[in-house]
């Protein structure tokens, strides 16, 4: 049987609004942080880019400003 759980608050706040007037590339570095704080810790590595691409449905330009706005 399949399990197929509601999402949590933390999960739904992951999601990134294609409409919003925020870019995407600043909802996505949000996201990161948020789910970065939530299940992982300075010891361990980010997703590749291309894990953050499929998981956000974002393009790799999107990806790689939010990282770069990160880094800042």
């Amino acid at each position: 049987m399949l399990n197929i759980e509601e999402p949590t608050a933390a999960q739904r706040r992951l999601v990134l609004d294609q409409a919003s007037p925020v870019p995407l590339y600043h909802q996505l570095r949000v996201a990161l942080e948020e789910s970065w704080r939530l299940r992982f810790g300075p010891e361990n590595d980010l997703p590749t880019e291309r894990e953050i691409m499929d998981q956000f449905q974002v393009s790799r330009i999107t990806v790689r400003r939010a990282l770069d706005e990160m880094m800042a």
